[in-house]
């Protein structure tokens, strides 16, 4: 059965309403990045691709407002979606500004139960998007064991999602949270697989996909498959499409640096004597050595998400050779400063509170002692999506 609404509600959707005789345009959410990433709303005719949407005015107009790249998009609230009924549509679209996941997951399961409404391939890929991304949400407001049984089910969903729906613009969004939900679920080769269904599919765009398969690269360092994240890194630098300058490039030179980073050592044989300080000393240098080549390119980066993705990189670097505090630092970068892009900062903000468990360190406040794994692992609901 369908929910019965307010009158302030109502009131809302009867306002939201086109004048009579008017068409009724479709409504494109995007992230702004010509202002900091605010969240802008676009009015207009959409013509949509996997790589892109672009927003016309409508006829005898039929000008472009606008094309806003499958990166930035966050969702469209279409003028009329076949099998679905209008006030009810509405009324999921209110839901969507209270932020709350549980009403508004639920207001798109009620729009699926109209008949009709997933048969046509519009509504079907559009009520899908919405669900899974209110399904993360829900379960983004969890943690511990409560989080790993719903994150495995919503990642799972959000997989097949993008592969369904490879030629459209949402799959770059789902891709990218199974992904990150992976990454936390500590399956980072999986993680690296749902950025895969990104930078092999031949429908976005080559930057698109050169972006994706830096991203790959990412979770294949977190993952330690150093072989295959320098096997992206040599592909790149034989693409002669791949921008000669600009974020990209700058990311790739990092990532270039990262893959020529000393190896941890082999786990020692049985009887076989450690190795001697003057040895680990000896191997800890050529790690500083080769950190401090990662940092001055992080240095020269002008894009926050190529120094972000940098500093990620140079983390795990020290994570390999134990060196706990190094890495500390590194991601306190991510968490802190560069932390625009929020997949890089949950990564970040995961390793930190792998860290602070080893190092067992405190923070003070007015209720005494806490330890400082706890306070990061009780922001992660705060910083997720």
């Amino acid at each position: 059965m369908l929910r019965r609404f307010c009158l302030p509600t109502l009131a809302v959707l009867v306002s939201a309403l086109p004048a009579f005789g008017q068409a009724i345009q479709d409504r494109v959410y995007y992230r702004d990045r010509a202002q900091d990433g605010k969240l802008v709303m676009l009015e207009g005719i959409t013509k949509e691709s996997a790589s892109n949407v672009i927003v016309s005015s409508p006829a005898p107009e039929n000008k472009v407002k606008a094309t806003i790249s499958a990166t930035d998009l966050v969702r469209i609230d279409y003028g009329t979606v076949p099998g679905v009924e209008r006030t009810a549509q509405l009324a999921a679209f209110v839901f969507e500004g209270t932020a709350d996941p549980v009403k508004t997951l639920a207001a798109y399961r009620d729009l699926m139960k109209f008949p009709g409404a997933t048969a046509n391939p519009k509504g079907k890929r559009y009520l899908g998007f919405r669900e899974a991304v209110w399904n993360a949400k829900l379960a983004d407001t969890k943690l511990g064991k409560d989080f790993e049984t719903e994150g495995k089910a919503v990642a799972g969903k959000l997989v097949n999602y993008s592969k369904e729906n490879a030629g459209s613009w949402e799959a770059w969004t789902t891709a990218r949270l199974a992904a990150r939900f992976l990454c936390e679920l500590d399956d980072v080769a999986g993680a690296a697989d749902a950025i895969a269904i990104l930078s092999r599919n031949a429908a976005l765009t080559p930057e698109l996909r050169h972006e994706a398969k830096l991203v790959e690269a990412g979770y294949l360092f977190r993952a330690n498959k150093r072989i295959d994240a320098e096997a992206i890194v040599k592909e790149l630098a034989a693409d002669k499409a791949f921008p000669a300058t600009g974020p990209l490039r700058e990311r790739w030179a990092i990532y270039d640096e990262v893959v020529r980073a000393p190896l941890p050592p082999a786990d020692p044989k049985p009887g076989e004597a450690p190795p001697s300080p003057a040895d680990v000393e000896a191997r800890l240098a050529k790690v500083r050595e080769a950190a401090a080549k990662i940092e001055g390119l992080i240095a020269k980066a002008k894009d926050p998400a190529a120094r972000a993705a940098g500093y990620g990189a140079l983390g795990e670097v020290f994570l390999r050779h134990a060196m706990w505090r190094e890495a500390m630092w590194a991601y306190l970068w991510v968490d802190v400063v560069y932390n625009q892009d929020h997949d890089e900062q949950v990564k970040a903000v995961n390793r930190l509170i792998q860290i602070f468990t080893v190092l067992k360190e405190k923070d003070k406040g007015a209720e005494g002692e806490k330890d400082r794994a706890d306070t990061y692992r009780d922001r992660l609901p705060r910083i997720r999506g």
